[in-house]
């Protein structure tokens, strides 16, 4: 008897499916949640004051939205929350949990307060990047703890923020845009439970923080540039004699230049720790600069650099120490002026 032939078995792709997140509407909460690991697109698009339209992995039209709340899993997600140059009244939180995640927000007035909480994995946060000057009202407070994670602010317009603004746990923070930045209150970036370098460039435009600013890194060599060399573009911090400009590095071969300070004074407290440090003031506009700096152990140098300031326009002030190692006192640049009391001590 002939045998029949067999038909071989074989596994059949099956089609890409699109998954969409859970959107739920109620008293002005808008809640949109991610319950899958597929990769999401979220686009939230203001269209008029208080009006939002979904796109991507959701959909739907919603008036009267106070809150934005969004929740992700452990896919990759990219959300977008396009303000369309309206003014909205209410806040926003996204929390995106675990994934290499993708938020921006950009285009118009947020009048409360944001919160961007990115979780486990390597994610971006940009404010002001594709369209528009961004105004955020309220307080905004940017954390996560694990992973490589980079923000980037005012790329493709001017970000501004009303109250105080909290960055935590990013590797990197950047400003590569040529428009501006500025924090009426306070500012405060906290990279110190990273372990590896941070770099924190905020030098593309103007900074203005109206309070404190505060800069903490762990260990790793770390660099820090802040300011523009321009008079209109030089750093300013503060408007009070009591606000001040303090920056802790931790151990390892950091490298800070300041540039300001536009607003004709400057309150500097500075930390290095351990390892071979420089740290570079430039007279990129006249002020007083009253000085705190421990450059720690090591083979450190500190620099009063010339900029685009006047001769003899910048006066400091103040205490450096050099602390144990050879350090290098760089030869001073003609538009500084040291004023009594000023010492320098360890080189």
């Amino acid at each position: 008897m002939k045998r029949q032939p067999r038909t071989r078995l074989a596994i059949e792709n099956l089609e890409e499916r699109w998954v969409p997140a859970n959107v739920s509407f109620s008293s002005g909460v808008l809640s949109i949640t991610n319950n899958t690991l597929t990769p999401q697109t979220i686009n939230i698009t203001q269209t008029a004051s208080n009006k939002f339209t979904l796109t991507g992995n959701a959909s739907g039209n919603f008036t009267g939205v106070t809150y934005i709340n969004y929740t992700g899993s452990n896919g990759n997600d990219t959300v977008l929350l396009d303000l369309g140059g309206f003014t909205y009244g209410g806040q926003a939180l996204f929390n995106t949990n675990g994934g290499a995640d993708n938020v921006t927000i950009r285009n118009g007035t947020m009048q409360g307060n944001l919160n961007v909480l990115t979780g486990l994995g390597d994610d971006t946060v940009s404010l002001a990047l594709g369209a528009g000057d961004l105004t955020l009202q309220g307080n905004v407070q940017i954390s996560d703890t694990y992973g490589t994670n980079s923000l980037s602010m005012a790329q493709n317009g001017t970000v501004t923020v009303g109250r105080d603004m909290t960055v935590t746990g990013f590797t990197n923070v950047s400003q590569p845009g040529s428009n501006g930045i500025t924090v009426t209150g306070s500012l405060t970036i906290n990279s110190s439970q990273i372990t590896g370098a941070a770099s924190i460039n905020l030098a593309g435009g103007p900074v203005t923080v109206g309070r404190n600013f505060t800069i903490q890194t762990g260990t790793g060599d770390d660099s820090i540039t802040l300011g523009v060399d321009s008079a209109t573009g030089a750093l300013q911090v503060g408007s009070l004699a009591s606000d001040r400009l303090a920056i802790y590095t931790g151990a390892g071969n950091d490298a800070i230049n300041i540039r300001g300070a536009r607003g004709g004074f400057l309150n500097l407290t500075a930390d290095t720790g351990a390892g071979n440090d420089t740290l570079t003031l430039t007279a990129s506009a006249d002020a007083v600069w009253n000085v705190n700096i421990n450059l720690g152990d090591g083979d450190d140098t500190f620099a009063l650099a010339d900029g685009a300031g006047t001769l003899g326009g910048s006066h400091i002030t103040g205490r450096v120490e050099g602390g144990a190692g050879t350090n290098i006192n760089a030869p001073q640049g003609t538009d500084w002026v040291q004023d009594s009391p000023f010492t320098q001590n360890g080189f």
